[in-house]
């Protein structure tokens, strides 16, 4: 459980002042215009992931008659993101000032197919030339990604609560969690959701609106907040169920993630550079379809996110 977490906070780009055991990594070795590149693929997987999984069907119970009931489901949800090659690298000019015989010089670099957090974890070696003599300066080593792939994974657990006059919530988190020198996470989101077919009583289809809020921060073994994201979305939903067992679901949906990254680049031996920036995540809107599997008090569901790049989601859960 340990690794998998490690692995969730390097993702949600805990890359601090020490070096981590298995990546040799850290933000403090590359300034902001670098740094805004690297993570930015990581910045639209959470994005993605995040923003999926929050129904698998539309159906919220309503009965005039009985208009307040209790309904638990506890599910477990899966999410990837998948990335192409052009996620996985970049090219960047860039200025810096490096020390050179006790003198400060900035030097104009550029480096080729650097790669990004999802990409190879072999460093990136920039080369550049002097700006007031245009000679060549020393080649400057940078950093490798995290994880080599072109899918980022995350999980959550989830527990859907309801029924108050058609309305249900739907809470998700991961505890505020010490890994040791990866520093501490935590994360938490919530959804409410209204039943729109009992104004449409002849439809045959379930209608649902619901609307959602996610936050989660990341901090390093000094207490310093690296990362501090928020997300809000709303969708429309609708459902259609052929037997006790299957349903057939989908939706649209609006949505913005938004991340500050703070951290600080350490640029030579005197000096130290704080660095903060603000992402957001390039999905902002996306069709949602899938299906629901249900036996017994267990139900199973899959459903692909279609955006500016595609994701899937994987639910299994047990309700009452």
């Amino acid at each position: 459980m340990k690794k998998i977490i490690s692995v969730l906070l390097f993702l949600f780009l805990l890359l601090n002042n020490t070096y981590s055991q298995s990546t040799d990594i850290k933000l403090s070795k590359v300034g902001e215009s670098y740094a805004q590149e690297y993570v930015k693929p990581g910045i639209d997987g959470i994005g993605a992931n995040i923003n999926s999984g929050f129904f698998n069907t539309a159906v919220v119970p309503y009965n005039k008659l009985k208009p307040v009931s209790f309904n638990i489901n506890f599910s477990l949800r899966f999410f990837g993101s998948f990335f192409g090659e052009s996620s996985r690298s970049f090219d960047l000019s860039y200025l810096d000032t490096v020390i050179v015989e006790g003198v400060a010089r900035q030097v104009q670099y550029s480096v080729t197919n650097a790669p990004t957090i999802i990409g190879s974890k072999e460093n990136a070696v920039a080369t550049g030339y002097f700006t007031d003599n245009n000679e060549p300066a020393p080649p400057q080593e940078l950093i490798g990604g995290v994880i080599n792939t072109s899918v980022v994974p995350l999980f959550f657990p989830q527990i859907q609560i309801g029924n108050f006059y058609g309305t249900d919530a739907v809470i998700r988190f991961l505890p505020n969690i010490d890994v040791g020198e990866y520093g501490r996470f935590n994360f938490f989101g919530f959804a409410i959701r209204h039943n729109l077919d009992h104004y449409f009583p002849k439809s045959p289809f379930n209608f649902a609106v619901q609307a959602g809020y996610q936050i989660n921060n990341v901090d390093d073994n000094t207490d310093f907040r690296i990362l501090k994201a928020t997300d809000f979305f709303v969708n429309l939903q609708a459902s259609k169920s052929f037997s006790s067992l299957f349903t057939l679901y989908g939706g649209l949906q609006f949505e913005k993630y938004k991340a500050d990254i703070n951290y600080t680049y350490v640029q030579n031996e005197n000096t130290e550079i704080p660095v903060s920036f603000s992402q957001t995540a390039d999905d902002k809107f996306r069709v949602i379809l899938g299906g629901n599997l249900n036996v017994g008090y267990f139900n199973f569901n899959l459903d692909a996110n279609i955006s500016n790049r595609f994701s899937a989601s994987l639910g299994i859960g047990v309700g009452f």
